[in-house]
Order: C-alpha cells, then sequence, then structure tokens
C-alpha cells in the first residue's frame, strides 16, 4: 500500500512498495502476467520478491529481469522451489550452490539481496529455511496428518550436504 507524503498542505504520491511471492514462473500463465505488468507505472516502485520465483536458472533470470525493468527497485528473498535441483540434473552440487548462482545473476540484474535504505526506509531482505526443531507446539493427535516429508516435496528436491 503507497503512502503519502505531505508536504506544505499539499499531499503527493510518496514512495510505492509492492510485494510478490509465488511467482512459479515455470508455468506460461504466469509469465504472461508478468509480461503484462506495465513498463511504465512501476518505474519508481519497490519491488519485494519473497521467494518462489522459478524452479529453473533460466526461468528465474527471465522472470528477475522482466521485474528489473518494470520497478525501480526489485529485492528478493529465496524460496523453496528456487531452491530445488530437480530439472537441471547435476548442475548443481546442492541447492546452497543453487542459491549462490541465483545470488549472483540478481547482482548482475540490478536485484538487491542485501539491506539498503530507500528514501529513508530500510528493507532487509533476511534468508531464513524452515525446521522442524522450530516447531514447539504440541502434536495435534486427533487429527491424522500426513507426515511432513509425505507432503512437501522440498525433502526431496532441495539437496543438502553436511
Amino acid at each position: 500500500m503507497p503512502y503519502d507524503v505531505h508536504v506544505d498542505g499539499e499531499t503527493s504520491q510518496g514512495l510505492r512498495i509492492f510485494v510478490l511471492s509465488d511467482l512459479h514462473m515455470d508455468y506460461s500463465e504466469n509469465i504472461d502476467w508478468v509480461k503484462s505488468l506495465s513498463i511504465i507505472r512501476y518505474k519508481n516502485d519497490v519491488l519485494l520478491v519473497a521467494g518462489v520465483v522459478a524452479e529453473t536458472y533460466n526461468n528465474f533470470v527471465f522472470t528477475m529481469s522482466l521485474l528489473k525493468d518494470r520497478f525501480d527497485h526489485v529485492f528478493y528473498v529465496p524460496g523453496n522451489h528456487d531452491l530445488w535441483c530437480q530439472w537441471e540434473g547435476d548442475n548443481y552440487l546442492d541447492s546452497i550452490e543453487k542459491l549462490n548462482v541465483l545470488l549472483t545473476a540478481c547482482s548482475g540484474i540490478g536485484v538487491k539481496t542485501s539491506p539498503t535504505i530507500i528514501d529513508g526506509l530500510g528493507i532487509v531482505p533476511l534468508f531464513s529455511w524452515y525446521h522442524e526443531g522450530f516447531d514447539k507446539e504440541e502434536d495435534i493427535t486427533s487429527v491424522r496428518f500426513p507426515s511432513l516429508e509425505m507432503v512437501c516435496k522440498d525433502f526431496h528436491a532441495c539437496k543438502w550436504h553436511g
């Protein structure tokens, strides 16, 4: 939601910040949607991309380039699908290597992945991941749920060494 700046009784539009996540750009209809975004309307705006851009490197770079062409400032934090290693064979030793390749691509495109101040507003991209050790809630035993390993593809598509 954009905020307004009031100067001497006049109202002018201030910095606008938009947030997108779960773009899933490996699907053509999603690519079409991003391509349909105006290349003029958002030129002074900030976009926060909160992960899950694409599973493949080429679709990731293509998408981030499209977004950077449309927004003045683009920030990125990785999502689980971005770090999957299932479609590009053995191009990456693991998901950490793929993350580093994606961050390098962001740097080359002009997409920010580090803390930055824009018009007095600090934007701090946080890189985090979930872990079962974070779950401190009691298990729900009245309803049968499948295990996380059964419903979450990350356990198969991400490669973690160590």
